[in-house]
């Protein structure tokens, strides 16, 4: 089934999971299932084998968005956003994480995500993120915007 073009953004729009918390993927898929225009393709538990799988090429087209979150094992969110990006120039990445600490955001931004969500926001949020994003545009949690406008503004990099 292709995906058809809705107001600029591909249906269903194809979403790669990447989160260490199984509690969080689940609830997240469980989620984005009863919303027709999304469809998760894939989940990792880790940086590690969602980089290995594009470098593979097994994502054919490759997916619209990706949720990454920020702290994984082997191959953490920042990292896997960089060679990711590399990988595939166009993709989306919404970073989803408890962290708000500036180097997080800052080094996700830097390293080619579209977005930053809190994982303490309501799901309803999230999924405005997910859209957001997926669309072409930016998101960032409140709490976090200010962080992540002053480090685009200085073009600071992470760290």
């Amino acid at each position: 089934m292709g995906a058809a073009d809705q107001g600029g953004v591909r249906v269903p729009i194809r979403i790669v999971l990447a989160d260490d918390h199984v509690s969080f993927r689940t609830s997240l898929r469980a989620l984005l299932d009863c919303e027709p225009e999304m469809r998760v393709v894939a989940e990792f538990g880790d940086g590690a084998a969602l980089v290995d799988a594009f470098r593979e090429g097994r994502f054919r087209p490759p997916p619209d968005l990706i949720v990454m979150d920020v702290a994984m094992p082997k191959v953490g969110g920042i990292e896997a956003t960089r060679r990711i990006a590399a990988l595939e120039p166009g993709i989306r990445i919404l970073a989803a994480s408890m962290h708000d600490d500036a180097n997080f955001v800052r080094g996700m931004i830097d390293a080619g995500a579209h977005g930053y969500a809190l994982k303490g926001e309501s799901l309803q949020e999230l999924l405005r993120a997910i859209r957001e994003v997926a669309a072409g545009g930016t998101y960032f949690s409140a709490s976090i915007a200010g962080v992540a406008t002053a480090g685009i503004a200085r073009g600071a990099p992470a760290g």
